[in-house]
């Protein structure tokens, strides 16, 4: 639907860019503001106290686009950057954009379509993951409008961890590849403490939500999401109890203000324990993960296997053949993962090509990744020795790996 703008007011959208040493990768992402089909836009970039040549570069782009002001301030983190870009935003929408990221041209024009056709406080949309070798599309588990005035919304239920799961997160809570209406998400950022730097997204995003009337969910992904560990979002990692501290007390004081406290309560404590076992795994090495079935039924004893996807599934099946030796092991690959698991060597997916094998067994919970997981081995090793299964997951039995 193409919004009538004869009917309507031209509305204003603001894309915030938060910048930090970024300067291979910030005039892609401005430049992708910049070409945007919807044009009554400003692209405030915020240049968070970079030490690289990322605020010159941001300087000359403004010279050449007068929608483009950049603010340089003392770097204080993603957090602060966000408030002093909200702070000098004159938007009636607000579109957060992280510094080594892009987005398509038609983004802005499709979501605030979506917004007032369907009179939405926020719409969301999917993004891709950018690798340097490949890319992953995520998209969100839900699509089309939901009125959260409605207390039957299954929203509600799969707000902060998913209804029929006690390990997995609910709700996609990136700020980036969404659009909010400037005081949903103003109130809600300017809640979030400065000093997050670990759950910043998920203190805006679950307020900001939870003040919404109506939301959409675009079934698209128009949204770039480098995948790098030194972007703003990711640097100085603090996994401390403290950063646990503070987002509970961030996210609670709105949850119990609201309307479905008897049903988000529940799942805040359930979502708290999830990032608590996030710490865990990343201070200690070892956090309980779900059980998935391993595929004994397609698979003969003994048989040589290759797992390919070393994640929550692939570790868990990795895990119950080296500790019952149902078959043997000759292999695990993974695309993104490096280094080794339990005396295993993880290789890239090309490798399997000079390694005997009977079986290759894709390990992944979600259908559009095993889809795309097949796509990439059918053409390396034939149809009849794949075993492609969604897995099933144990709903009373966890690991501690």
């Amino acid at each position: 639907m193409k919004m009538d703008t004869q009917n309507m007011n031209k509305p204003k959208v603001s894309i915030i860019i938060p910048v930090y040493n970024v300067e291979q990768y910030v005039e892609q992402c401005i430049s992708s503001a910049c070409n945007q089909t919807y044009k009554d836009i400003e692209i405030i970039v915020v240049d968070d106290g970079s030490t690289d040549n990322s605020g010159i570069i941001c300087d000359r782009l403004s010279q050449n686009d007068s929608r483009i002001k950049v603010i340089h301030k003392k770097n204080g983190g993603l957090v602060s950057a966000r408030k002093a870009g909200l702070d000098n935003s004159t938007g009636d929408f607000i579109y957060p954009l992280d510094g080594d990221d892009w987005i398509d041209s038609e983004t802005i024009q499709v979501l605030l379509e979506d917004a007032y056709k369907y009179d939405s406080d926020v719409v969301l949309s999917g993004l891709i993951q950018e690798y340097h070798d490949h890319r992953i599309e995520i998209k969100e588990f839900f699509n089309g409008a939901f009125d959260l005035s409605d207390y039957n919304s299954k929203i509600y239920k799969n707000f902060f961890v998913k209804e029929d799961s006690n390990l997995e997160r609910g709700l996609r809570c990136n700020l980036c590849s969404r659009l909010f209406k400037k005081e949903v998400i103003f109130h809600a950022q300017m809640n979030v403490d400065d000093n997050i730097v670990n759950g910043e997204d998920d203190a805006c995003f679950f307020e900001a939500l939870l003040s919404s009337q109506r939301i959409y969910f675009d079934d698209g992904v128009y949204y770039h999401y480098r995948m790098r560990d030194t972007s703003l979002s990711k640097q100085n990692r603090k996994e401390n109890l403290d950063q646990l501290a503070i987002l509970e007390q961030t996210i609670s004081d709105s949850v119990k203000q609201h309307k479905m406290y008897s049903v988000l309560g529940n799942q805040l404590s359930r979502y708290m324990l999830i990032r608590f076992n996030s710490y865990l795994s990343r201070k200690y090495g070892n956090s309980f993960r779900p059980h998935y079935y391993f595929p004994y039924d397609l698979i003969k004893p003994n048989s040589k296997i290759i797992i390919y996807g070393m994640g929550a599934v692939g570790t868990s099946y990795l895990r119950q053949i080296l500790e019952n030796e149902y078959c043997d092991v000759v292999a695990v690959v993974d695309k993104n993962r490096q280094g080794s698991l339990w005396g295993k060597e993880i290789h890239k997916i090309n490798t399997i090509k000079d390694v005997h094998f009977d079986y290759i067994v894709l390990a992944a919970y979600y259908d559009e990744v095993l889809n795309q997981m097949m796509d990439e081995v059918i053409d390396l090793v034939g149809t009849e020795k794949i075993i492609c299964r969604k897995a099933k997951k144990s709903e009373f039995f966890y690991q501690l790996s």
